[in-house]
């Protein structure tokens, strides 16, 4: 892949999976999210009418690995339970040091309209198989690669 900035969908014997590249981390987990969702439903027609604020805190300095996985997670639990789709995800920030690890953001949807939306598979969870969220060999961009549990 070679569109900076974008994901791509890849093959999994029993599951999903994207790729990603991005300029920044921030907007690397926002693509992951935008991959994850254009996975489950058609998001074009999802329209970013609410705004949910996601945070995750950690006591301790996680992989950028990690944060990922608890950043999708999170947008799941957030579509189950408030019963939402979301098309548009926005990272404050990302900080992870040695004493604690974080993140800050906002996701914009829609309450579930079985009429209007289009949904195409349910996704369990982000696994950690072939999980990656790092520099590219270049240094330049950040990549990323997440399977999805379906």
């Amino acid at each position: 892949m070679n569109l900076i900035n974008n994901f791509q969908l890849t093959d999994h014997p029993s599951d999903v999976g994207i790729k990603a590249n991005a300029n920044s981390p921030e907007k690397l987990f926002e693509i992951c999210a935008e991959g994850m969702f254009s996975i489950m439903c058609k998001i074009d027609d999802v329209k970013p009418a609410i705004e949910k604020k996601v945070k995750i805190f950690e006591a301790e300095n996680i992989p950028l690995e990690d944060m990922l996985v608890y950043w999708l997670e999170k947008l799941l639990y957030l579509h189950e339970v408030e019963k939402m789709l979301f098309s548009c995800f926005k990272i404050d920030y990302i900080k992870i040091n040695n004493r604690f690890s974080s993140l800050e953001g906002s996701v914009y949807g829609e309450n579930i309209d079985f009429k209007k939306h289009k949904f195409f598979i349910s996704i369990k969870a982000p696994t950690y198989h072939m999980l990656k969220a790092r520099k590219d060999d270049s240094g330049k961009f950040w990549v990323a690669e997440v399977i999805f549990d379906v």
